[in-house]
């Protein structure tokens, strides 16, 4: 069988071909019967006459499947009496077709794969699973016994079977053992490319031969002791026995599957080493992918290393190796060229003019222009001094030492200038009080920036005796000696004209006249020792709004008036009482203080009495009227609510008002004693009097002690 088997082979191919190794599988036939591959490459059970399709997608659904699928004969040729294939093997597209559907041979065309005729016209019957069927005419060429050649890749997720391309550069042959007679070579089949086959007629006996593989494809190596599935690997020039007699059967077949041995082929890369790796003295040893310039094109999961590792510690050219070894086994090596130089040859430090002081020597670094990119540790320092005793241009040479001990030197030349030529101070305009000749050192702009040490003094000193501007000298001196003068101006202001203070209004009790500087807004921006009075008073004798004239009067003599609103209040306009309400006694009047809730924020001295008294004889709300009076004399009223409570009972003996004793006295009222009438006072009298007295008394105690048992009772 040719396409049939092939399309199944390809499908295998194709789903398991993802890159890696190749396997050559050796299967023999002779006439008498072929093993037969099923779509793995595992062989089939032979004499099946009907093979159920499964995994098939299903199409939409139609009045006859008959109708809707449409099988296709293969174009096929297999060995004679090959007894493993089927009707579904005659079918090209039996994979299309939906599940359950079966393949028979036409009753009235049964295939004779014995032979004689080499050419066998067939039939297949298609069943499907709704009752219709479809037969379709096949033709099937049988070939002569033949070795047939398998190509398998070795992977490393398995063995890629029957690769065609692989297969195609494979060149092989048979050497009979008995006498060294070479068969071959073996040649690519009519089919996709998958197998290669090599004809033997005439081999009636088992006879050893010799494979001998003469050429594989570029980019590939055979690989001894490698298995896949049923094949086991051999070494090439491996001893087989071709053709011979099945056992218990009469006729030539081809050595039965388990039996057969075949090679398989690995994938060899190549590394290409980059074509310089350049390394800097004492540098650490890089990755060794490093040096494969092809490494992103070869398979990510290869591990490099170092075969000879470079030497940081030798300044020169060296040869290094890197070893790489991929998953599927296979191993590369590349000679990879490898220059260490030290950082004195890499860098080239430029050299950069310096301007220094007179008698100033400067730091080397300065003179390198481009010493921040130069490696870090990297130090300069004179090897020859430049001569900075006098003006002018010098030359000095800086030695330039990198980290890694090498070193190279630089010609620096250095401008001496003395301070004067080299700096230009900048004249700064000077405000000063009349009178106040201000520091020459305030009409330099730029003095922070010239060296420590300058001096600056008036030569010329300006005329500040009178407002106005004026022009003085200033003589700057630097640390070297030389000097150089600057024309500045001067301001001269009075302190009048030169400040601005600011009125604010201001609010005053009534008959209090307020500090004048509380009219200033802003005095702390006029100069310590001003002083501030009213040159007009404001009229603080009744509330409303008025204005007051400041005189601020500043150090220098020199002054200036300021209007400032004020606003005059009584205190009664100013606070405002908060009433609160009172609970009191029957008969208890309450201080009118307790009815202010705020009176403690009130002014110290305010006072609160009642205007109005509540009336307090009988239980229940009252209103009272409290008069608050201020410290200033101003006065208002509040309306406070009184609630007037029962008075309480007398406490654990009931008796009215205390006496000396501590006991209440009882109430006429609650003894149920009436008062006596009003009596002259004469002696009888007085003396009947005093007896009644004495008697009422005595009733009162006593009924006071009988109440004080009730109570207690």
């Amino acid at each position: 069988m040719k396409k049939e088997r092939t399309l199944c082979s390809q499908a295998i191919s194709s789903a398991l071909t993802k890159g890696g190794a190749v396997s050559l599988g050796l299967a023999l036939a002779v006439t008498g019967g072929a093993p037969a591959f099923a779509a793995d490459g595992d062989a089939a059970a032979p004499g099946a006459a009907a093979t159920a399709n499964s995994g098939a997608a299903q199409p939409p659904a139609a009045s006859k499947m008959a109708d809707t699928y449409h099988p296709a004969a293969a174009d096929l040729d297999t060995m004679f009496g090959d007894t493993t294939f089927t009707p579904r093997h005659a079918i090209a597209n039996a994979d299309e077709m939906p599940a359950g559907t079966t393949y028979a041979w036409d009753p009235q065309k049964v295939p004779n794969f014995m032979g004689p005729s080499s050419v066998l016209n067939t039939a297949v019957v298609v069943s499907f699973t709704d009752g219709s069927s479809c037969t379709v005419p096949v033709r099937i060429q049988l070939q002569r016994s033949m070795f047939t050649l398998y190509v398998r890749e070795y992977h490393y997720q398995g063995m890629v079977r029957n690769n065609a391309k692989l297969a195609e550069g494979v060149k092989y042959r048979l050497v009979r053992l008995s006498d060294g007679e070479s068969f071959g070579p073996g040649a690519p089949r009519n089919n996709p490319g998958h197998e290669s086959a090599l004809a033997i007629d005439g081999v009636t006996q088992p006879t050893k031969y010799k494979v001998v593989v003469d050429s594989i494809p570029d980019g590939y190596e055979v690989v001894p002791a490698a298995k896949s599935g049923s094949f086991d690997a051999i070494d090439p020039n491996h001893v087989i026995d071709y053709g011979g007699p099945r056992p218990n059967e009469g006729k030539l077949t081809s050595i039965p599957m388990a039996q057969t041995q075949g090679l398989v082929l690995r994938r060899v890369y190549q590394l290409e080493a980059v074509d310089n790796l350049p390394l800097m003295k004492k540098d650490a040893v890089p990755a060794a992918k490093t040096a494969i310039k092809n490494a992103a094109d070869l398979p990510q999961e290869a591990k490099y290393e170092w075969v000879k590792a470079p030497d940081t510690n030798t300044v020169g050219a060296q040869v290094c190796r890197v070893r790489a070894t991929f998953i599927n086994g296979s191993v590369a090596e590349v000679d990879v060229p490898v220059t260490v130089t030290d950082q004195a040859s890499k860098f080239e430090p430029r050299p950069k003019p310096i301007d220094t002081p007179m008698g100033t020597l400067p730091d080397a670094k300065g003179g390198i222009d481009n010493l921040t990119e130069l490696p870090d540790g990297t130090k300069a320092e004179w090897e020859k001094q430049p001569d900075v005793s006098k003006p002018g241009d010098a030359t000095g040479t800086v030695k330039v030492t990198y980290p890694d001990g090498s070193s190279e030197t630089v010609d620096v030349t250095v401008k001496v200038i003395d301070q004067a030529g080299k700096y230009e101070p900048r004249p700064k305009p000077i405000d000063t009080p009349m009178g106040t000749l201000p520091d020459a050192k305030d009409g330099i702009d730029n003095l922070a920036e010239l060296p420590d040490g300058t001096e600056a003094e008036w030569e010329k000193k300006p005329d500040v005796s009178k407002v106005g501007d004026a022009t003085g000298t200033v003589k700057v001196t630097y640390p070297d000696g030389s000097s150089e003068t600057v024309d500045v101006t001067v301001k001269v202001t009075d302190q009048a004209s030169k400040y601005d203070p600011r009125p604010q209004p201001i609010e005053t009790p009534m008959g209090t006249l307020p500090n004048p500087w509380n009219g200033i807004e802003n005095p702390h921006e006029v100069p310590l020792g001003t002083k501030a009075e009213w040159e007009k008073q404001p009229d603080v004798t009744k509330p409303g709004n008025t204005v007051g004239t400041v005189k601020v009067t500043y150090p220098d003599g020199s002054s200036e008036t300021v209007d400032v609103p004020v606003t005059v209040f009584d205190q009664a306009g100013k606070y405002e009482p908060r009433p609160k309400p009172i609970d009191t006694p029957e008969g208890t009047l309450p201080d009118a203080k307790d009815g202010i809730d705020n009176l403690a924020e009130l002014p110290d001295g305010t006072e609160a009495e009642w205007e109005k008294q509540p009336d307090v004889s009988k239980v229940g709300d009252a209103t009272g009227t409290v008069k608050v009076t201020y410290p200033d004399g101003s006065s208002e009223t509040v309306d406070v609510t009184v609630k007037v409570t029962e008075k309480p009972q007398s406490g654990d003996d009931g008796m009215g008002d205390e006496g000396d004793s501590g006991m209440k006295k009882p109430s006429m009222k609650k003894a149920g004693m009436k008062k006596a009438a009003a009596m002259p006072t004469t002696g009888d009298a007085a003396g009947a009097a005093a007896a009644a007295g004495a008697s009422g008394l005595v009733a009162a105690l006593l009924a006071a002690v009988g109440l004080r048992r009730r109570n207690h009772s």
